[in-house]
């Protein structure tokens, strides 16, 4: 599969820096942290590595690069739920990682497109075959990882920008998936479906992202200058343009305004 001509953002000797010191509040080894070091710059994998820790540190993040990695590299076979993580990962979960915004932006665009489509090809081949695989995340899925990234951005503030953000020049995108989305993840109801009518989406997680996004919407503006916040700002008013066909949606927006203090 040919890909945009792209050069990456990511500072690498900084990322390593943020990486490192998250393995050594977790407890990481020196030998280990060395280990993980050879990887990450120089490709050395002589330790135990599962397919997902030579994705994350892999030294050309590069869908060319990663797809080399999955093509001669790998001896191990990903599962399907192994799939829908790499998935994941390209759809806003790298920022636990510390890719740069834009470089995330670049994945999601190469990997879900402008627009959602249920038949789009992944933007990677896995387990030697011939043919890439649809993309596995459902409407409710995508649209789960993008409200949490931008929620999680505002919880954790501007200390994250250059991490955190994927969704920002992607409403449209975003606008795209609501005719496909379980209404339910607007519901006002105490009780929800453990997960939307995909299978797999938790349903709370969702609608917990988007209360969020809208408490932070209608705050003060003493943070406008916080990027997040204009941004929220934004994904509400989407939203509410759509709200006749996303159930209660209206009555959610209301309940964060009265959370808010500014019923």
């Amino acid at each position: 599969m040919a890909h945009m001509l792209y050069q990456l953002r990511t500072d690498r000797r900084v990322q390593w820096e943020l990486l490192e010191e998250r393995m050594k509040k977790a407890g990481a080894t020196r030998a280990n942290l060395h280990k993980c070091r050879k990887l990450f710059f120089d490709n050395d994998s002589n330790g135990r590595f599962r397919w997902v820790d030579r994705f994350w540190f892999y030294f050309n993040p590069t869908f060319d690069g990663w797809q080399h990695l999955f093509d001669h590299e790998l001896n191990e076979k990903l599962s399907d739920q192994d799939f829908r993580d790499l998935n994941r990962f390209l759809c806003g979960q790298l920022a636990d990682y510390f890719f740069s915004t834009e470089d995330q932006q670049y994945y999601f665009d190469e990997t879900f497109g402008a627009a959602f489509d249920a038949n789009r090809k992944f933007s990677l081949r896995i387990n030697g075959e011939e043919e890439a695989r649809k993309v596995c995340l459902s409407a409710d899925g995508i649209f789960q990882r993008l409200v949490l990234d931008l929620s999680t951005w505002l919880r954790e503030g501007p200390s994250t920008s250059n991490y955190r953000g994927i969704l920002a020049g992607r409403l449209p995108y975003l606008e795209s998936l609501l005719s496909h989305i379980d209404p339910v993840v607007f519901s006002v109801c105490d009780e929800l479906p453990i997960e939307t009518r995909d299978g797999i989406t938790r349903a709370k997680i969702t609608r917990g992202s988007i209360k969020n996004i809208f408490e932070r919407a209608v705050e003060s503006t003493d943070n406008a200058s916080f990027d997040a916040m204009p941004l929220a700002k934004a994904v509400t008013e989407l939203l509410m343009a759509h709200a006749k066909d996303l159930g209660d949606m209206a009555l959610l927006y209301q309940g964060a305004k009265s959370q808010a203090g500014r019923a």
